[in-house]
């Protein structure tokens, strides 16, 4: 509320508001809430709301938690122990070569990791990562650390999503089954939850007769002209009263920032996800589900994308110097001058009931945030 707010503030916030709804009818005036790719994604948006309402009011139902099954689950997925392992970080693979030269040539692991690794807050601690589960574990990293033993260094480049590792596994240790039964009862719930949405969903792929098959995809990004267009219009998928083209198809994946898949097998499949999605939410319309705050929701994104359009629109054959950037810095030291520091303490835990019961404790004072920290934190580095 801008009742009580001092009138400088409330100018600028006015200011804000007015040239937001100014660029949103400037965007639609140019049409651009009607071109085909803002369309198909907020479309897709609606979809998955609708999905999740559907799948809440008539898919979703209470599931049993036996006691067999919670512990297959805390054996299968690795929540009975936990390892403790030292990496070093590189972007390179010839900077991850690097480092295992120099630990070859008998440099301690611990002081290449503190000079060497792009890992910042592992860097500081000479490389440790702390006691970690081995469900909570990159799946291009645990075999590699199930293969070691403890103090043994992987003589090979590990390549993640975040780099190229060098790993040293420095310890294990057992865990007990009542100190993570509450997450393993989560993940157990959220497992059947979801086999019940697949189950659901397999079901409508199949009364609504959805077909998939693979098609050429490459024409789209280099052919032209009418090529370019029919290759966009061949069908993906169809099923009764609905198809997915290519171009729908390919905007969706970019907007998820997702690769498109080279696999035939794997392009069919991602294709089938959407599609299914397309479905569940025309279900949902027949059976009459409607919520004002999708409706909202969905307005609401479109109206961010046409102006990020616009302003992309208007933006373009704008050229800024380096002497303009500089000039520009120096001349607003109030917005890119030094900041204050703050310290923020953290207490990462697996689930929402676990966050409030952390939450409720430390609201109560029957326990500060370090021994809450031990107790439930699941982050090593932020557990002391």
């Amino acid at each position: 509320k801008l009742d009580h707010a001092d009138e400088g503030v409330k100018e600028k916030l006015l200011d804000a508001m007015i040239g937001k709804e100014l660029l949103l009818q400037e965007a639609i005036a140019r049409g651009l809430d009607r071109e085909a790719d803002i369309t198909t994604l907020i479309d897709d948006l609606e979809n998955r709301l609708l999905a999740k309402i559907l799948y809440d009011t008539h898919v979703l139902r209470e599931v049993a938690l036996p006691d067999e099954e919670v512990g297959l689950l805390f054996h299968e997925d690795g929540y009975d122990e936990e390892v403790r392992f030292s990496h070093i970080m590189s972007r390179t693979r010839a900077a991850a070569e690097q480092a295992l030269e120099e630990l070859r040539q008998g440099r301690s692991f611990e002081l290449v990791a503190s000079e060497k690794s792009d890992h910042r807050p592992s860097s500081q601690r000479q490389g440790d990562m702390g006691y970690i589960p081995w469900s909570s574990m990159l799946s291009e990293v645990r075999p590699v650390l199930q293969g070691l033993e403890i103090g043994e260094v992987h003589w090979e480049p590990v390549e993640s999503r975040f780099g190229f590792h060098v790993f040293k596994l420095t310890g294990r240790r057992p865990v007990a089954l009542e100190a993570k039964r509450e997450i393993v009862e989560s993940a157990l719930r959220s497992r059947k939850r979801g086999e019940q949405i697949s189950a659901y969903t397999a079901g409508l792929k199949e009364e609504y007769g959805l077909e998939c098959r693979a098609v050429s995809i490459g024409a789209v990004s280099t052919g032209s002209g009418e090529a370019k267009k029919r290759a966009a219009e061949d069908v993906l998928c169809s099923w009764r009263g609905g198809v997915l083209d290519v171009g729908e198809y390919l905007q969706i994946r970019r907007y998820e920032g997702e690769p498109v898949p080279q696999d035939a097998e794997e392009l069919v499949r991602s294709a089938r996800i959407v599609a299914g999605r397309k479905i569940t939410a025309t279900e949902a319309k027949r059976l009459g589900i409607h919520d004002e705050e999708i409706r909202r929701t969905v307005a609401r994104r479109r109206d961010e994308l046409i102006v990020e359009r616009l302003q992309e629109e208007v933006s373009q054959g704008i050229r800024v110097s380096q002497a303009e950037v500089r000039s520009f810095f120096e001349s607003h030291p109030e917005r890119y001058g030094p900041r204050p520091t703050v310290l923020v303490l953290e207490i990462l835990v697996e689930t929402e009931e676990l966050a409030r019961e952390v939450l409720r404790q430390l609201t109560a004072g029957e326990a500060s945030m370090k021994q809450l920290a031990v107790t439930y934190g699941t982050r090593e580095a932020t557990r002391s």
